[in-house]
Formats: C-alpha cells, sequence, structure tokens
C-alpha cells in the first residue's frame, strides 16, 4: 500500500466529482490490507471545491508558471526585508503578470474537463494566488496540489491554512515544539536522574535547608556552585531564545510594513488615476451643461419662429379664403 501523502496526491488530481468515490475505495483497500490508520486519515481527506482543484491542477499542469510566481514571491519577500523600493515597483508588475498567466491555464483546465469555472470560482484560485505571493507556507501549500479550499490573504499577519490543508502535518508540527520544549528546559545537574525529578543528593539538601541545618564536610559550598551555575545557564538559554523569537517577530513586522507601504503606493497611484479621470469627466460634465444650456435656447427660439409662422399662416389663409369668395 502506497503512503497516504501518495494516495492524497492522486486523489487530489481528480476533479471533485471523481473524487468521493475514489477516496472511499482507496480507504476500503488500505482496511483490507490491515493499515486501518492509513485507512482512517485516507477517509477524512476532504473533497475539494472547484477552485481549490483548478489550483491543485496548476501544480500539476503549469508547473512552469507556478515557479515564476514562487520565484516572484521569493524575490518580493527579499526587496521587502531590504525595503528597496524600485525593485518593489519592478516586481509588482511582475505580480500581476505571473497570476494574469495562471488565470488563463486555470480556465483551460477547467474547460478540459468539463467544468467550466464561473467567476465567483476563478476570483477564488486569483484570490488563492494573490496568498501564495503573499505568505511561503500558502506558496508551499499551493505547490503541494492538496488544497481543499481557496487561500485569502488579508493584507496583514500570516495566511489561515488551517481549513485547506488535506494533510496538515499536525503531528511534524507537535515534534518541532517538543524539541523547542525541549532546549527551554534546563538540563540535569550534578546527582539528579534523567528525569524531571530531583536525585537524592539535592533532596537531601532541600530537606536539610528546610531544617535549617547545614551539610557536614566540603560538600555543601560545590553542591550550591552547581546549582548555581546551573540555573545561569538556563536563564541564559531562555534570554537567547526570547531574543531569537523577538528577532523572527521583528523580521515578519518588518516584512509586513514594506507589504503595506507597498499596497499604499499602490492604492495612491490608483486614486491620482481616479482623480484626473474625475477632473476630465467634470469638465466633460460643465461642457455638456453649456451646450445644453445652449440647445435649450435654440429649441425655444425655433418654437417662438414656428408660433409665428403659424400665425403667419393663418393670415394667409383667411386672407385667401375672402379672395376666393364672390
Amino acid at each position: 500500500m502506497q503512503p497516504v501523502t501518495e494516495v492524497a496526491g492522486e486523489l487530489y488530481a481528480l476533479t471533485p466529482a471523481e473524487f468521493t468515490a475514489a477516496r472511499d475505495a482507496r480507504a476500503r483497500e488500505a482496511r483490507q490490507a490491515g493499515q486501518r490508520d492509513d485507512a482512517a486519515a485516507i477517509k477524512k481527506l476532504a473533497r475539494p471545491t472547484t477552485s481549490a482543484w483548478l489550483v491543485n491542477q496548476l501544480s500539476r499542469q503549469a508547473p512552469e508558471q507556478l515557479r515564476r510566481l514562487i520565484a516572484v514571491a521569493e524575490a518580493l519577500e527579499e526587496a521587502q526585508r531590504t525595503l528597496a523600493g524600485g525593485r518593489l515597483r519592478e516586481l509588482s508588475g511582475q505580480r500581476r503578470g505571473v497570476i494574469n498567466d495562471l488565470l488563463p491555464c486555470a480556465a483551460d483546465i477547467a474547460s478540459r474537463a468539463g467544468q467550466p469555472a464561473s467567476t465567483v470560482v476563478m476570483g477564488e484560485v486569483r484570490a488563492t494566488l494573490e496568498a501564495a505571493l503573499a505568505d511561503a507556507a500558502a506558496r508551499a501549500a499551493v505547490h503541494a496540489g492538496r488544497l481543499t479550499k481557496p487561500l485569502a490573504y488579508a493584507g496583514l499577519g500570516e495566511v489561515d491554512l488551517a481549513a485547506a490543508l488535506a494533510l496538515p502535518g499536525g503531528e511534524s508540527r507537535a515534534g518541532h515544539a517538543q524539541q523547542a520544549g525541549r532546549q527551554l528546559k534546563p538540563g540535569p545537574g550534578p546527582g539528579t536522574g534523567t528525569g524531571t525529578r530531583p536525585g537524592p543528593d539535592r533532596r537531601a539538601a532541600a530537606r536539610r535547608s528546610a531544617s535549617g541545618t547545614a551539610p557536614s564536610g566540603a560538600g555543601a559550598e560545590p553542591e550550591s556552585a552547581a546549582a548555581t551555575a546551573e540555573h545561569a545557564a538556563a536563564a541564559v538559554q531562555a534570554a537567547a531564545n526570547r531574543a531569537a523569537e523577538a528577532g523572527r517577530a521583528l523580521q515578519a513586522a518588518e516584512r509586513q510594513l514594506a507589504g503595506v507601504a507597498e499596497r499604499r503606493q499602490f492604492l495612491r497611484r490608483r486614486i491620482e488615476h481616479l482623480k484626473r479621470e474625475l477632473g476630465e469627466a467634470s469638465g466633460e460634465d460643465a461642457e455638456l451643461a453649456r451646450t445644453t444650456r445652449e440647445s435649450e435656447q435654440h429649441r425655444a427660439a425655433a418654437a417662438r419662429e414656428l408660433r409665428v409662422a403659424n400665425r403667419q399662416l393663418d393670415q394667409a389663409r383667411r386672407a385667401a379664403t375672402r379672395h376666393d369668395q364672390p
């Protein structure tokens, strides 16, 4: 039986209509092979939405375009980290270009599969690709090709992948957390066992301290020095971990700030463009207002001329009638 990750890769290559029956069949195969844990994991794989399925297919059928998106995203992160404004402006155009290249690929994939994508679906595909441009974890998820739902980036923070991953890899994250926890704990000191409980010598020292008695001989001073050194080492390790975490937080904040600055710059350009369009439209409206007033004056003059002409016509007809009488 294949590993669950390989089975998932095959299943998420199928259309949403084919997915459920194929998933259940693979779960039965695993159960019949005696692999109950794998069978349960396969059975839990969620059927992808149409937009998630389309993004999954881009990783399989448009790998070159997707690699270009990843390269642009990594370059954007570097430019944001170094606050390279010129490079950011250059990459902003490339950013739009890679998405505009991938969207027709997605539409073509949907058409060839007999599942034409609606405007809403294509909007979700675009949002997922934009999330991949903004977040490394989202890029990895898109590249893996096992999304169950579309992604979205709100412009701040990380992309929420919790409900969109077929295989979230929770055990791996728990392992990293346990390892980090072990690094934060002080190591065992002299006279202790391998666990967290204090050894016999330390328990005896604690009892002596509680009873107000001191150890006999010259052993008291070495024990106190060892404990002090141990606590100092633990404090150093904890401070180093806090410094590393603060450094990562600073880098994330700088990336976020650069991203916000880029978006604001784009919006300012858009506002200026809209202001120009508004000014042009206002000028055109004023010109049309003048033309309307002139046309109304011409219409009023024509109406007066028509009334005069009608009176003259009536007078001429009456005069003609009088001449015709004997």
